[in-house]
């Protein structure tokens, strides 16, 4: 890297922890005309530490409730996963222009396609289990009005060092000090860029971020994201994961969503005590190296199944035999609750 570039680089990175402390240099790819470079491909450490010291930070003491029906709860639990699906699953077909657009980022200044196809994601709301504090709204939106069930979980490991995957609190609204954030590092990247004209892109974290930012109409979901960057080619479908999030990148499907929409999905394992195993048989001659994969995306523990108020008798039946799979296959075992909200409407 010349010294220049080096020079101006450092100059960035200082300007951008004015936002965002905890971000630091990745990557750098640079065009040169001569001994100077014309244009350079920067980024940052897409790391999860400038989340969980920021305005998105979850308490990770909470636990958190995630909606489905019937048939994906099984799903879950045969597989031991839980899907993130990328963003051509979203049911708002607009929403990642919503912070772009609201920041100053151009349509035409970002390939929206790429980060649609490659930006994964699933949806939570914090929940306390002594309270049962379940939100009447969300059941109606995303349980079947009472007919699926929320999943809670909790987790084990907020403060390792995840790679490419982020877990954090949604903004909504552009009016907040979160948003006014993100739009000040945005504003400070276009200054810096029109006083040195040498960032030809934006670094990805840019955009990951701005999946934490949502119109104010959406306010009443008071969501909490988990979500992965992970990158593959839409002709081959082929990802190439290096030394970053190998689990999450080796385990990218494709398939047809209701909607007859092509989607793409990976996941994060829940049977934890297995994947722990099998990670110390394959890595046994690799000093550290089981502990630093495992350690690598998040660890969400099934704590509690909420059954839905309105489910029939034949999928209330069902629940011991869920209870009995999940046992199973996660390797623990798991609550099972009736919705607060039974004894309300029934």
């Amino acid at each position: 890297m010349g010294t220049r570039l080096n020079t101006l680089i450092n100059e960035y990175i200082k300007g951008a922890n004015k936002f965002f402390p905890e971000l630091d240099f990745s990557s750098s790819f640079s065009m040169y005309a001569g001994n100077e470079p014309t244009s350079t491909k920067f980024e940052f450490g897409n790391h999860d530490a400038a989340i969980k010291n920021s305005l998105y930070r979850i308490n990770s003491e909470q636990t958190f409730i995630h909606f489905t029906t019937i048939d994906s709860l099984f799903n879950i639990l045969n597989t031991a996963q839980l899907r993130l699906y990328n963003l051509y699953n979203l049911n708002d077909p607009k929403e990642f222009r919503y912070a772009l657009s609201n920041a100053g980022i151009k349509q035409n200044e970002i390939n929206l396609e790429y980060y649609k196809r490659n930006m994964f994601l699933t949806s939570f709301c914090s929940y306390n289990m002594k309270e049962q504090d379940e939100d009447y709204n969300m059941w109606r939106l995303y349980g079947g009005d009472g007919n699926g069930v929320g999943l809670v979980f909790g987790i084990e490991d907020y403060q390792n060092h995840w790679n490419e995957v982020y877990f954090g609190k949604v903004h909504y609204g552009n009016s907040n000090e979160a948003f006014n954030n993100l739009k000040a590092f945005i504003d400070y990247h276009h200054s810096f860029n029109n006083d040195h004209k040498i960032l030809d892109t934006y670094p990805t974290w840019i955009p990951v971020m701005c999946m934490l930012h949502k119109d104010k109409i959406w306010e009443i979901e008071k969501e909490c994201r988990l979500f992965a960057f992970c990158p593959f080619d839409e002709y081959t479908f082929e990802s190439n994961p290096g030394i970053k999030n190998y689990l999450m990148y080796d385990h990218i499907n494709h398939c047809i969503n209701k909607k007859g929409e092509k989607v793409a999905y990976t996941h994060i394992p829940l049977n934890l005590p297995k994947i722990k195993e099998e990670f110390q048989k394959k890595l046994k001659n690799i000093e550290g190296g089981a502990e630093s994969l495992f350690s690598s995306f998040p660890h969400f523990k099934l704590k509690r199944i909420v059954l839905g108020y309105n489910l029939n008798k034949a999928a209330f039946n069902t629940m011991d035999y869920a209870y009995k799979i999940a046992k199973e296959k996660l390797g623990y075992s798991v609550e099972i609750f009736d919705s607060v909200f039974k004894k309300i409407l029934q």
